[in-house]
């Protein structure tokens, strides 16, 4: 777990969760684990190759910081490609499948929570997401470079804040360009100082978790 920090300016924060991972963990709990588990370690090496740092991993969720929201998109978009290969590859068995949403804004680390509007943000933004979608706020949206490979799809507006903060913003599906992929990145982040991947928590208490009505999640809505 991160040391208690609060950032004081804006980052890019990405939330992912797997889809349908009760149903998952129904079909083979063993198989299940250990997909979750694969997915999230081959997702946290494609984040840190990109730049980003892996925040936590918890039961069938996972967040991320970067710095740019290019390198969080190119993370995201090259990750689903290579999850849609690795689920074409396997012959049986649960098939493991994220929705990815990305958000700019604060975040707040204290007494082992994760808080903040930018948490708050992603998270929301994942739930509206397809299996094997990316989602991002305008904010993200705005801060992209034209010369990536991708295509925008405009959702429109959604309420992404809550009855005392209201926040409308249009989030956007983002896609690659036919026939486009994204650049390898040079190396490992070098914006973050080494640290060890947080231990995947998908373990048999999280499957439990899941079972029984969801894994947990750190946010306060």
């Amino acid at each position: 777990m991160a040391k208690d920090r609060r950032t004081g300016s804006q980052t890019v924060i990405l939330h992912t969760d797997i889809v349908g991972s009760t149903e998952l963990v129904e079909q083979d709990k063993r198989l299940a684990y250990d997909r979750i588990q694969d997915t999230f370690g081959r997702f946290s090496s494609t984040i840190e190759k990109h730049q980003g740092h892996v925040i936590e991993i918890r039961g069938d969720a996972l967040m991320a910081e970067f710095k740019h929201a290019s390198d969080a998109v190119s993370a995201s978009l090259a990750f689903q490609v290579d999850q849609a290969s690795y689920n074409d590859r396997l012959k049986d068995g649960p098939r493991p499948a994220i929705r990815v949403g990305i958000a700019i804004g604060e975040i707040i680390i204290a007494d082992n929570t994760i808080t903040g509007w930018g948490v708050v943000q992603a998270q929301r933004v994942e739930r509206l997401a397809d299996p094997g979608g990316v989602y991002i706020t305008s904010a993200v949206h705005d801060a992209l470079p034209e010369s990536l490979p991708i295509d925008f799809v405009v959702l429109g507006e959604n309420t992404l804040g809550d009855f005392d903060y209201p926040d409308t913003q249009n989030v956007y599906r983002i896609e690659l360009k036919p026939g486009e992929s994204i650049s390898p990145p040079d190396g490992p982040s070098k914006l973050y100082a080494p640290q060890k991947t947080p231990r995947l928590k998908v373990a048999a208490i999280a499957i439990a978790l899941i079972v029984a009505g969801g894994a947990a999640y750190w946010i306060n809505n």
